[in-house]
């Protein structure tokens, strides 16, 4: 999102591969923005929890899955 003056096409946000992001809130604002710029919304999936309790995997799906 920081980038968005930057942009070289007519998308908000593109995702990329390898895209990391610095707290799962702004990576669901990321595919939020870019799932109803594409025409369909996102909702939180299941999530994996490490062995200190921490949340360490977070999917995205989209709201019809």
């Amino acid at each position: 999102i920081a980038g968005f003056a930057q942009r070289e096409t007519e998308a908000v946000v593109n995702p990329t591969v390898g895209s990391s992001f610095v707290s799962i809130d702004e990576a669901y604002e990321f595919y939020n923005i870019y799932s109803w710029e594409s025409g369909f919304g996102v909702r939180y999936g299941s999530s994996s929890m490490d062995s200190h309790g921490t949340k360490c995997i977070q999917q995205f799906v989209c709201a019809c899955e």
